[in-house]
């Protein structure tokens, strides 16, 4: 989460009070939502990313653990 997003989160304070009104507090819980929703979306591609230079990883183990054997016969 950028500290942009993280200083606009909690602008309002921690938590919201029974003294605030009641279309202030729903302001406050949709620009929080809004954050947390755009955080959840990149921590979402970051897997996507992270899942196929995993992949790429394991096929390249793979493949030098082949030559390995193949080089080990001869």
């Amino acid at each position: 989460m950028k500290l942009k997003d993280i200083a606009t989160f909690v602008e309002e304070g921690c938590y919201v009070t029974q003294e605030e009104p009641e279309i202030e507090v729903k302001v406050i819980f949709h620009k929080r939502i809004d954050i947390l929703s755009k955080h959840i979306e990149k921590l979402e591609q970051q897997l996507t990313q992270l899942e196929i230079v995993k992949v790429s990883a394991q096929n390249k183990r793979n493949f030098y653990n082949k030559m390995l054997k193949k080089h080990g016969n001869e």
